[in-house]
């Protein structure tokens, strides 16, 4: 992770390309979260290698089916410029010759970056909710999908998660700017919306010392329960030897300074975070892009001598034979006791998205925090991941302001903005940085999530052991959920009911109903 670039520079440097605007979204009167209305469907590399992921992961496929009804399947080339995914977009995937009722929201992309391009899943997430998974082999995706129908198909384990937020506080400016702006107050924000009722978790840790080590981050994450993890250190760039096989194996690992790496190789078949989601903070994380959206910015910055020591040895180890997924996040994934979901850089990874620099230095930890927030209230991760994509169309405003006003003036060379334009094109790519890799489709696997907070916020009944609601408020909101339009066995699973008896108890829930309405309205005479 990088600290930012001094005032001179962002005003130097020319822009980055732009990255593609969020549409008006759809279907939003019905709720982000409900399958049935929203959609799920599968994104998937024309020709053979399609053909076996497809086949790879339709038990998932067919889960989601039972839930929903009939999943669409898109297919896609492996090369693909944003223009060309923004025109695949409009000619097949939205084309406008009817309402959007149909179309899948929740998009879940399958392939490496070299199979389905990373222009698809940007242009995708500008209105969906969007995932992508990748693994090594065949095996690996089978092992995903099992999982996620292995979680969602059994009872909630527990009410709440747990929050881990771990910094590896490894004495660069970087991490000390991180752990100021974001971890530290994160932690204060979560507190101070659990009491007020905003948020739901079962134990808050932050987590990491002055000496970091892999192990602290493994203890971290040692929890009885699903739970969310917030990540935040440097991510590798490419090796000095070993050519490409070793840095599509250890690019975007984590480093911990002197106590070395944290590597797909040492998460793989350990069961680190299971049925939780992994947010990293940290460069190339998630993975690496085709071409750097900094790289253009970099070398013009190195020549006018403004890009320092750090930022420059990154630069020179931006270079590699194809765009991939990590191999963290791969190892995660694809182990049948990992979390569900991960969330990270594809690309350099700066602190713009926790710390403004445009205006006045100020810390912005909700835009992270947010997102913790709404997986620890139940969303599912797509859901809870499109808040960084609301922050990215605050700034496109502003931004787009901006121009229109330097156009204005004929872009004068002595713009009293250029700098605060410079920092904002920042804050823009690195929150455009930010991916899900994994179903968006997932929610933490706890029991009534947003449904039981709304309950107890609206009177129901608590326990001692601290406030959870009482299995007629549980059963209640499930009741609601389905009313609502949620599908009966996902309603089931998320508060631990039966699908049989939540059938049972809607039947009884809507002849109450009727009856009072009959008490309570006189039948008319004729």
């Amino acid at each position: 992770m990088l600290p930012g670039v001094a005032g001179t520079a962002a005003s130097a440097a020319p822009a980055p390309e732009p990255r593609p605007k969020p549409d008006a979204l759809w279907a939003d009167e019905a709720a982000p979260d409900d399958l049935v209305r929203q959609r799920w469907g599968v994104i998937a590399p024309a020709g053979g290698d399609g053909d076996r992921l497809l086949d790879a992961i339709a038990p998932l496929v067919e889960h989601r089916r039972r839930q929903q009804g009939p999943v669409r399947v898109y297919r896609v080339p492996a090369q693909m410029t944003v223009d060309e995914s923004v025109r695949w977009k409009k000619r097949v995937y939205r084309t406008g010759a009817d309402l959007d009722g149909d179309l899948p929201r929740y998009q879940l992309i399958l392939g490496d970056l070299d199979q389905v391009p990373l222009a698809v899943q940007q242009v995708q997430a500008s209105d969906g909710f969007v995932g992508r998974i990748a693994f090594d082999d065949l095996d690996g995706y089978r092992a995903y999908a099992a999982k996620v129908v292995r979680w969602e198909d059994r009872p909630a384990p527990v009410t709440e998660a747990h929050a881990i937020l771990h910094a590896v506080r490894d004495g660069t400016s970087a991490t000390r700017l991180g752990v100021q702006a974001l971890i530290a107050p994160g932690a204060e924000l979560l507190r101070a919306r659990r009491i007020a009722g905003d948020v739901r978790y079962g134990e808050l840790r932050v987590t990491g010392s002055e000496r970091p080590a892999p192990d602290e981050l493994w203890a971290a994450a040692a929890i009885d329960r699903p739970g969310v993890l917030l990540s935040l250190g440097h991510g590798a760039g490419v090796p000095r030897s070993g050519g490409a096989s070793r840095q599509r194996r250890e690019q975007g690992a984590l480093s911990f300074g002197g106590a070395g790496l944290l590597t797909g190789a040492d998460l793989a078949g350990r069961g680190f975070l299971p049925g939780g989601v992994w947010l990293a903070v940290a460069c190339f994380a998630a993975g690496t892009p085709d071409t750097s959206a900094y790289r253009h910015w970099l070398d013009a910055l190195r020549r006018a001598g403004h890009v320092g020591s750090e930022a420059g040895h990154v630069l020179d180890t931006l270079a590699h034979d194809r765009p991939f997924v990590a191999a963290l996040p791969r190892a995660a994934l694809a182990d049948p006791d990992g979390p569900l979901a991960f969330v990270g850089h594809i690309d350099l990874a700066w602190a713009y998205s926790f710390f403004d620099l445009d205006d006045r230095p100020r810390r912005r930890p909700a835009r992270i925090a947010g997102v913790i927030q709404a997986l620890l209230n139940g969303h599912r991760a797509g859901v809870a991941v499109r808040r960084l994509m609301h922050w990215f169309a605050e700034v496109n405003t502003e931004l787009t302001a901006l121009d229109d006003a330097r156009a204005r003036t004929g872009g004068a060379p002595d713009d009293p903005e250029r700098v605060r334009r410079g920092h904002l094109w920042m804050l823009r790519q690195d929150l455009a940085g930010y991916v899900l890799l994994g179903d968006p489709a997932i929610r933490l696997p706890i029991l009534g999530g947003r449904d039981a907070a709304s309950a107890l916020r609206a009177g129901g009944e608590t326990r001692s052991d601290g406030g959870h609601a009482s299995p007629a408020a549980c059963a209640e909101a499930a009741v609601l959920a389905v009313l609502r339009g949620d599908p009966v066995a996902d309603a089931a699973r998320r508060h631990g009911l039966d699908r049989a008896e939540l059938d049972r108890l809607v039947a009884i829930y809507r002849a109450a109903g009727r009856v009072a309405l009959e008490a309570a309205i006189p039948e008319r005479g004729p």
